[in-house]
């Protein structure tokens, strides 16, 4: 639905062309479902809600506000992702996996709402040593926020 940077069409486009056939196809859903697409989600995230999913994936880096995110809809939606594939999960070192997943679990995991993982799908260029430093980071640090409220 969007580039990095923007939408890739207008939201005018969205609500005639999107909007009336994604709510026919989940109306039909009824177990949680997370609605996935790259990009900079922001100027439609009100409308996509009202399809009713249960979280937005995958936060990709760069692309929108976190803390903006985790604020604005960090109860109306689990927020699901930003674990970059491009370096994190491909060539950073142990301690950038580590600080990096400490990082975003202080900043998105207050109050829940949060499932960290990588930034899209895990492509066959990620390193797998990565991965299991981003699972080892989180079993560490998944509880650094206690009882903290956002």
């Amino acid at each position: 639905m969007a580039f990095k940077t923007s939408l890739m069409f207008s939201p005018a486009v969205w609500d005639e062309f999107f909007a009336p056939y994604l709510k026919q196809s989940v109306s039909h859903i009824k177990i949680p479902w997370i609605y996935h697409s790259d990009g900079n989600l922001v100027p439609l995230l009100d409308k996509m809600l009202e399809l009713g999913m249960n979280g937005i994936h995958p936060l990709e880096p760069g692309t929108m506000d976190l803390d903006y995110l985790k604020k604005t809809y960090g109860k109306k939606v689990c927020l699901v992702g930003n674990i970059d594939i491009n370096h994190t999960l491909r060539d950073a070192t142990e301690e950038e996996v580590h600080a990096t997943v400490k990082e975003r679990i202080e900043q998105m995991g207050p109050g829940g709402g949060f499932i960290i993982c990588d930034s899209n799908s895990v492509p066959e260029y990620c390193n797998p040593r990565n991965i299991q430093w981003m699972a080892e980071a989180v079993a560490k640090y998944r509880e650094i926020y206690g009882n903290k409220t956002a």
